[in-house]
Order: structure tokens, then sequence, then C-alpha cells
């Protein structure tokens, strides 16, 4: 693991790292790899019923529209809040921005933020 932030003072929190994978056998990388799209498909399917229902608030999802992502990608709920909360911060970003409704290309997972 490579630390994306090296501070001097040790006391301090680390609030991100990057981990990478050059060593991964086959088997771990397709289950990653699989779990990633699945990640990124329920982001973007969080997006676009946010940008549908023109909700643009900063406040979190409620917990029906969490069980909506639930039930329908087979997550917990636990995840589903943390990809729901991803993707209203992509879409009022783009809305502020006014831009176009986002599109998510790579598969990147941000399962926490403050």
């Amino acid at each position: 693991m490579i630390k994306a932030h090296c501070h001097a003072n040790q006391k301090m929190m680390r609030r991100a790292s990057r981990v990478h994978l050059n060593e991964l056998n086959k088997g771990k990388a397709a289950i990653l790899v699989t779990f990633l799209v699945l990640c990124r498909n329920a982001t973007q399917y969080f997006i676009d019923l946010f940008w549908q229902r023109q909700d643009f608030s900063n406040k979190l999802a409620d917990l029906k529209t969490v069980h909506r992502g639930c039930h329908r990608f087979g997550i917990t709920t636990r995840l589903a809040q943390a990809l729901a909360k991803h993707a209203k911060e992509c879409a009022r970003s783009a809305h502020t921005r006014s831009a176009p409704k986002p599109e998510l290309k790579r598969r990147v997972v941000t399962l926490y933020s403050h």
C-alpha cells in the first residue's frame, strides 16, 4: 500500500490510500472487477434516479430509494447507501455546473466520504 499523502507529523489520521494490485491472481482479480462493475452500475442507477426526480439536495437518500438499489442489485443496505451518497454528490455537482447528466465510465468506487 502506498500512502496517498505523506505527512511529516505521524499523529495525523490518513484520509486516503492507494492500493496497487499488480500481483493479484486471476480469480481474485475477476471477483474484484465484478464487484467494481456492480458498484458502477448501481451508482449509475442512483444517478439516473436522482436526475429523473430532479433531486439535487444535499440530504442523504431516503431509505426507500436505498432499498430499491438493494433489491435491484442484491447488495447490502450499507453499500447501497454509500453508493447513493456518491451518486447524489455527482448529480448535484453536475447540476450546479449546468452540465449534462453524469455517465460513469471508470470502475472506481468511493465507499466512504465525509
